[in-house]
């Protein structure tokens, strides 16, 4: 899936880099732009244009799915909503 102009509406990146959702925090985490999204062995990546200043520190972004679900939907506006 991609779409143009990667930016975040919200992030929570931490010291390593990544993304890492609890039901803790505001959701939904919106995300809008260009991305690619590859989701194997349960961990979804985000791939963002490094060039952005609003990307993630290190050019993507993690997010584990363990024991919640991530939908991931709308072409033009990336939305990932955790559910329990």
């Amino acid at each position: 899936m991609e779409v143009e102009n990667f930016r975040l509406k919200q992030s929570f990146p931490n010291s390593k880099g990544f993304l890492a959702i609890s039901k803790s925090m505001e959701l939904p985490i919106v995300i809008t732009g260009k991305a690619t999204i590859s989701d194997s062995n349960d961990i979804l990546t985000i791939w963002n244009d490094s060039k952005n200043k609003d990307s993630f520190k290190g050019g993507f972004g993690l997010i584990k799915l363990n024991d919640n679900q991530v939908k991931i939907y709308d072409k033009d506006e990336l939305i990932i909503c955790v559910y329990d």
